[in-house]
């Protein structure tokens, strides 16, 4: 095992750049499966590779360089895998867009990004691509609706081969567009030397070896957190399952008739597989490992996981701006009635600080602000050099996460310091994992909404859970003296993010 991992560290530090990783997946797996589609759309990595040569060439005989942006709005679909890896391939950076931006912000991005080429879904575009053509000088916008690449193929030069383009690996490789607080969007950068630090990074510290019968469930939008393990998979040979749209029954049977063998899920989706009424139906026995991330799981939560599918759930921290792996929680670290909040050990080659409120590092156990320096970490905000300043401290990235490592070397995520609700003593994480041991309660997140600390909550289905319940619930479990909680009962499952993820700013609207 050790001279495995001795002779995969070296091969890897020989890949500089994603497009090297690609490139050396397409000839050594080149009839192995690539991608699997819900549609039943397959790609072999022969095919992959083609396309994506094709596609890189054609794009640079657009008259775009090196460097150049490229924008796309697109669901987990072979043409979203093929765009990006043809990003890459051409060196041109690649800006992937998520739809839960609103149009106009979108075109923001778009606007600030200036996106040479914008390929989109029509359905989940919302009118953005008109807007951005009085925006964007010169923007080209190619719509891909469903089962139609007609327009991607326009841009494609078949039978070419690999980019002869020279790229800087210290270089911007994407730019991430998320909403701030004010709604100016903000592009996290990554370079192409990030991206294979993490595939380094990840490739150390994997557990399952690959191979042809290694199939992932990417349910995580790749626009978001969701491609993260995708070049991991492809230099392993690890088929891809692609879910065009998020159901909980239809990742299920993806999951089931793709014999999936690992999946990424947000905690949201972990969620809606425990309450999906066909999970006792579904034969997952080939699924070694649930990668659950992007998000805190609520220990209830993660002990009926390991009840229902056994010792396979793994855990992660990590946030757009550093690049996973930041700290893994493997299913034997597990222990959700004594350590909620953990989120593991930190990976080898981060660092991570705990900042007391004057600055300085913070005695174990106590707790502070998480800052962490790792090889992925962004270089900063695509031209907003004021933001950059304020999320750096000298090489560490300021999370803004509250959280304190104990005597173990473990690190515990409490929540963000954003969410902290004035005059309550606890921080909004303490009271929702309090909620969650309720087996009525499906999700729950606690908001500062008059006349006082409310918490929005979902029930299970077939279940009830009338708002006095789960208040008395609360009171009888939360330390003396706490403020009294008050509960709203959502209609269905609360808001979330393009990527899974609960948003607590529609809820307190």
């Amino acid at each position: 095992m050790f001279l495995r991992r001795l002779l995969t560290s070296l091969f890897l530090r020989r890949l500089r750049l994603p497009r090297d990783a690609a490139r050396w997946a397409f000839r050594r797996h080149a009839d192995r499966l690539a991608l699997l589609a819900a549609d039943g759309r397959r790609v072999t990595f022969a095919e992959l590779g083609s396309r994506v040569y094709a596609l890189a060439a054609g794009l640079l005989g657009q008259g775009l360089a090196p460097g150049d942006r490229v924008a796309f709005l697109l669901p987990n679909c072979p043409e979203f895998v093929e765009l990006r890896l043809a990003c890459h391939e051409a060196g041109l950076v690649a800006v992937p867009l998520v739809w839960d931006l609103e149009p106009a912000a979108r075109a923001r991005a778009l606007e600030l990004a200036g996106a040479r080429i914008y390929a989109y879904d029509p359905e989940l575009d919302g009118g953005a691509a008109g807007l951005a053509a009085g925006l964007v000088p010169g923007l080209r916008c190619v719509p891909l609706p469903e089962n139609d690449r007609s327009g991607l193929d326009a841009l494609a030069a078949p039978g070419a081969g690999p980019c002869r383009a020279r790229i800087a690996p210290s270089g911007p490789a994407t730019i991430n567009f998320t909403s701030g607080t004010t709604g100016e969007p903000k592009g996290v950068v990554s370079t192409g030397a990030a991206w294979m630090a993490s595939v380094r990074m990840m490739a150390g510290s994997s557990r399952l070896a690959p191979g042809p019968d290694e199939r992932f469930l990417h349910a995580i939008p790749m626009a978001t957190a969701g491609w993260g393990p995708v070049l991991p998979c492809l230099l392993g040979g690890v088929a891809g399952l692609l879910l065009r749209r998020y159901r909980p029954a239809d990742a299920l049977d993806l999951a089931e008739h793709g014999r999936a063998t690992r999946a990424f899920l947000t905690p949201s989706q972990l969620i809606d597989w425990l309450d999906e009424p066909i999970l006792g139906t579904r034969d997952l026995s080939r699924l070694a490992a649930i990668i659950c991330g992007t998000a805190p799981l609520p220990g209830a939560k993660a002990a009926e996981a390991l009840r229902r599918f056994g010792p396979v759930l793994q855990q992660g921290y990590g946030l757009a701006e550093v690049l996973p792996p930041l700290a893994l929680l493997w299913p034997e670290e597990h222990d959700p009635a004594g350590h909620p909040f953990r989120a593991g050990r930190p990976a080898a080659g981060v660092e991570v600080r705990i900042a007391g409120p004057d600055g300085s590092e913070a005695p174990a156990g106590a707790r502070g602000e998480i800052l962490v320096n790792s090889p992925t970490r962004t270089p900063g905000y695509w031209r907003r050099p004021e933001l950059t300043a304020a999320a750096l401290s000298g090489e560490f990235f300021r999370t803004g996460d509250i959280g304190f490592r104990d005597e173990a070397g473990y690190l515990s995520v409490i929540g963000r310091k954003a969410e902290s609700v004035q005059g309550l003593a606890l921080h909004p994480r303490e009271v929702e994992e309090a909620a969650a041991a309720h087996e009525s309660l499906k999700e729950c997140a606690l908001v500062a909404a008059p006349p006082g600390p409310t918490l929005a909550y979902s029930v299970r289905r077939g279940r009830e859970l009338p708002e006095p319940e789960i208040e008395r619930f609360l009171a009888a479990r939360l330390p003396a003296g706490t403020p009294a909680i008050l509960a709203s009962r959502w209609s269905g499952d609360l808001p979330r993010s393009a990527a899974g993820k609960v948003v607590r700013g529609r809820l307190r609207a």
